[in-house]
């Protein structure tokens, strides 16, 4: 099924990233990371887990991007306020009170960078507002397979005019987007299969659909502010290996008793050696 965030509240009573009962990319790294852990977050939910910067930064570029400042700035607010002092401080818990998010100037500073950056790619534009061959991209749609109980909200979904064929355009802001360090960029944080969990979700809703490509605009974050952008596509290969780690950890999901790690005998130590030295 397809939806848009209202659309998904009304349907499961919860917003996209409350809901447990589908099973998203980012709750199989959880599940990845330690079963227990899973529990305690998904299923108990006595655990809420601290955003990193990175995935901050990125989700509050993906927010403008994606559905407009007008949006941005129902979360997003930047005030130069001293929480060190009394007055900053009560400042900064009534914005938190409203259900804003308060950026420092750093922070605000470098979203609007790479906001700018990446809308003035003509790129950009061809994704927005489409061409000859392709519609506009749909923004932040929600796919489910209820059937395996799934989910994934994408960045953009392009179709083409005639059906055929659809592009999945993941934006990603990242440290480096050189060729060879962007390749372990998407190995450390399971890039490939995140791509390959939207790829099964869209061929599920769009059965007609010939071709799916897969791709990450991405934007470089660096300290100089020149914000270089890169177009990367997934080979199919990277995509259909990805596919098996997926339906793995699904099925080790479901027969999981989510019990944390247990050390039971001294025969279980591992030796420390020089083996994995990295050569360079």
């Amino acid at each position: 099924m397809k939806y848009t965030d209202k659309t998904f509240k009304k349907k499961f009573g919860h917003g996209y990233y409350e809901n447990t009962s589908l099973i998203s990319n980012s709750m199989m790294t959880l599940f990845d990371k330690d079963p227990h852990y899973y529990k305690l977050v998904c299923i108990d939910k006595t655990i809420v887990p601290k955003m990193k910067k990175a995935l901050f930064i990125g989700k509050a570029v993906d927010l403008w991007l994606t559905e407009g400042k007008v949006a941005f700035n129902r979360i997003y607010i930047h005030e130069d306020i001293k929480k060190n002092t009394k007055a900053g401080k009560t400042r900064a818990l009534e914005i938190e009170a409203k259900g804003k998010t308060l950026l420092n100037e750093a922070d605000m500073a470098l979203v609007t960078g790479l906001v700018h950056r990446t809308k003035a790619q003509p790129i950009f534009r061809q994704i927005i507002k489409g061409d000859e061959y392709w519609l506009p991209a749909i923004t932040q749609i929600i796919l489910t397979n209820e059937e395996e109980d799934t989910k994934g909200k994408l960045d953009f979904l392009q179709p083409s005019r005639d059906g055929k064929v659809i592009r999945i355009i993941d934006h990603k802001t990242s440290k480096d987007i050189s060729k060879r360090n962007y390749y372990f960029s998407v190995k450390k944080y399971n890039y490939d299969r995140q791509m390959a969990h939207y790829k099964n979700l869209v061929r599920h809703n769009y059965p007609n659909v010939k071709e799916i490509k897969c791709l990450h605009f991405s934007v470089e974050k660096d300290p100089e502010f020149i914000f270089h952008c890169q177009l990367f596509k997934f080979p199919r290969y990277m995509i259909e290996d990805a596919l098996g780690k997926i339906y793995d950890i699904l099925a080790d999901i479901r027969k999981s008793n989510f019990k944390p790690q247990l050390i039971k005998s001294f025969d279980e130590a591992v030796e420390i050696t020089d083996d994995y030295e990295i050569q360079t």
